[in-house]
Parts: C-alpha cells; structure tokens; sequence
C-alpha cells in the first residue's frame, strides 16, 4: 500500500489542472481601451454628421424663402433689392453648411476606419494571449504527467520489493533455512521490476478493475489502492495500479483538445467569427445616414449624393396593382451643369415592403412645370424638379416600405404607401428630351 500522503501528491494537482483549464475564458476584443475610444469618437462623430445635415436643410429652405420675397417684390424697388441682398446670404449660408457637413462626413469616415483597425489589432493581440495560455497549460500538463509516470514506477518497485520479501519470508518459515539468493533475488526484483510490473499491473488491470471509471479510479486510489475488485487478492493490488496508469493518459489527452485550443469568437464582419483573420484589412468608405426632413414642409428625409439633393415626400400604389411610385425632389447643387438626366440620377435606389422583399428602381422620370414627363431636364443651381421613382412587381398586401441608396446613403424608413383610384399607370414612358 502506498502512503497516503503520496496518493495525494498524485491525484491533487490533476484535479486542479483540470479545474484551471476549464475556468479559462479568453478576454472579449470589445473590452480593449482602444476599441472603447474608437468607438466613442464613431459616435461624436455620427452626430455631428446629423447636425451638419439638419443645418444644411434649414438654410435650403431659408434660401427658398428668400427666393419667394424677391420674386414677390415689384421690379426696380428697394424692397426686391433688400429681397435680393437676402437671398444671395441665405445662398452663401447654404454653401458653407454644405462645407460642414462633408467635413463632418469626412470625420466620420476617418473614425470608421479607426475603429476597424483597433478592433483587429485587439483580435491580433487576443489571439496571441491565447496561445501563450495554451502554451503554459501544455507545459504544465506536461508536467503533471511526468511527475505521474514516476510515482507510478516508484510504487511498481515498492510493490515488488515487498512481494520478494514476503516470499522469503514464507520459505524460510517452510524449510528453516534462509535462500543464500533471497536478498539478492529481492534486490534484483527491486531494481529491475518497472517494466514487468508496468506490464503486469496493467493486464491485471484489465481483467480485474480496468472497466472501472476515472472517477472509480482515482476513489479506489484514494481509499487504499491495493484493492483492484472483490474477488482479486494481491493480483487486485497491482491491477488498481495499473489502472491508473491507464487513466491518467486518456484523461489528459481530452483535457488538451477540450482546452488547449483558444475558443472562437462571434464577428464583424463578415462571415466568420467576430473579428477577421490576420490579414491586413482596409477600412470601407461608408456613406452618412441621412436626416428625418421637417414635418413643415411634408418632406420625410432626404440625402445628398454627389451634386444633388433627393428629398422624399411620400410613395402612391396605382390603383389596386402592384406599381408603386415614389414622389421625389431633385435639388442641383452643380454650378456648372444644370442638365439632369434621369438614368445616371439616383439609379441604385432601391425599396423594401413590410413583407420583406427588396424591388430595385424599374425607372425614373421628371415632371416639368406643366406636369409633362421628361427623362432630361434643365435645373438651375440651387433649384429643384420633380422626381418620381418607378417600382414594380410591390405586393398588394404590403402597406409601407422604406427608401435606400448604399451610394447616396439615403435611408427613410415606414413610408406609408398610398393609394389612388386612377388606372393609369404612372410608370409608362415619358417623352423624349425636354428641359425646364
């Protein structure tokens, strides 16, 4: 029997390698300081863009305004020059908070971008942890079985030092006379007895207590160790020990594969775990959401792309069918190109129903001062037109939708749809050319 002090040396620090390795839990990227302030700036920045926008609309509609006056005011009077003088700083105050809010938009492109590469040296950096935490946990698991393998050699000799004892001992007691060779057949035993009793403890192992559990194991190692079953004696003895040779391996093997490889984390981004591989990554341009419009002027949002300014105001179904048109503002912002064509505007808008199905622009047209359809028209700078977007194959059953453009970052959602009792179709082909 092996003392207890020593079955506790075994079996204690296998049970608290185990307890470490399954509590070890790798630290979450999003905790990093790095990513906390990117994300911070992201959002001071997102609001600013906000801001920008709403200013950049109320100086449009002042400027509209200051339009009227001057077209209200006789011809040749102080007051249109008064009118005039209004208008030209109400234009000026549109172009700088046009300025703004680019800047803005700029700001939080360049935040964007901060954020993504702190998110993936923050992967970087947690992926390296890991693997030193499995480094050290192979290490010492290592260790653990080597110090396990030699108590295990250690007790083989005892065992069979005893047994060579014992056996001289009941041969004198037979014949009175002591073997000239019983010390050094014991000695022998003792010193050249590892491999064999390995061999033998483990086939009686095997056939005595080797169905038995890890955790029946390490009980009966405990409690004594030299009692393989019931009805095994000595042989039951060397069986336990072999037992425990041939559990400790298994059981340490799954602790390897169950903890020694850093557990995957959830995804920006794409399609795999959380954060992207080890690859460099570039930030993408992405483009503002656009402003909720005022309730005054019936507008519901609006984004500027490039050189003009789309504002929505509402979606009608024809009739009972499935066409849907959506009734736009098209505002130039170009100084130097007032022809507007209405293939190259706005083309990859694109509208979801409440059901959930996406329909892309089947076309678009603008609507003169005489209500006429032109597919091009000339738009002053700083004036508007009227554009309305055509989109079929819209279930009858869906009741709102909501606009998008990925280039104009145009984003206006519940827009209820509204019906009309005409069966013309607003869709059909308008006429060629045309100007304002």
């Amino acid at each position: 029997m092996l003392p207890k002090a020593m079955r506790l040396a075994i079996v204690l620090p296998l049970i608290s390698l185990i307890s470490s390795a399954v509590c070890a839990t790798p630290q979450s990227s999003a905790q990093d300081p790095t990513v906390k302030a990117a994300t911070t700036q992201l959002a001071t920045t997102r609001a600013n863009v906000t801001q920008a926008a709403s200013q950049v609309s109320a100086a449009q509609r002042a400027w509209q305004v200051a339009l009227r006056q001057v077209a209200a005011a006789p011809a040749g009077s102080d007051e249109r020059t008064t009118a005039q003088s209004n208008a030209d700083q109400a234009k000026a105050q549109v172009v700088a908070a046009q300025a703004a809010l680019s800047q803005a938009q700029s700001q939080m492109i360049a935040a964007q971008a901060a954020l993504w590469q702190a998110t993936v040296q923050a992967a970087q950096q947690q992926r390296a942890a890991s693997a030193q935490t499995a480094q050290a946990q192979a290490q010492a698991l290592a260790t653990q079985q080597q110090a396990a393998v030699q108590a295990q050699a250690l007790a083989a000799q005892q065992q069979a030092a005893l047994a060579a004892q014992s056996a001289s001992a009941k041969a004198t007691q037979a014949t009175g006379v002591v073997p000239q060779s019983s010390t050094a057949s014991a000695n022998k035993a003792a010193t050249t007895t590892t491999p064999a009793g390995k061999s033998g403890a483990n086939t009686a192992g095997q056939s005595s207590g080797g169905g038995s559990s890890w955790a029946n194991v390490v009980t009966g190692f405990l409690n004594g160790g030299s009692k393989g079953s019931s009805d095994s004696g000595s042989g039951g003895a060397n069986g336990k020990s072999g037992a425990t040779a041939k559990a400790v391996a298994p059981g340490n093997s799954n602790l390897t594969s169950g903890n020694g490889v850093p557990g995957k984390s959830t995804t920006v981004a794409g399609s795999t775990a959380a954060t992207p591989g080890g690859a460099t990554v570039t930030s993408p341009a992405v483009a503002p959401r656009a402003s909720r419009g005022s309730a005054a002027d019936g507008a519901l949002g609006f984004a500027q792309y490039n050189n003009t300014i789309l504002t929505v105001y509402g979606c009608t179904r024809q009739g009972a069918g499935t066409q849907v048109s959506c009734d736009t503002d098209l505002s130039n912002q170009d100084q130097t190109n007032t022809q507007l064509a209405s293939d190259t505007q706005w083309k990859d808008i694109y509208v979801i129903d409440d059901r959930g199905d996406r329909h892309d622009r089947s076309m678009g047209f603008f609507m003169n001062s005489d209500g006429e359809k032109r597919m091009n028209i000339n738009v002053s700078y700083g004036d508007s037109a009227r554009y309305l977007l055509i989109f079929n194959n819209v279930s009858s059953k869906a009741t709102k939708l909501s606009l998008h453009s990925a280039n104009g970052g145009l984003d206006v959602e519940d827009v209820p749809i509204t019906s009309t009792d005409s069966g013309n179709s607003v869709g059909t082909a308008p006429a060629p050319g045309g100007v304002r």
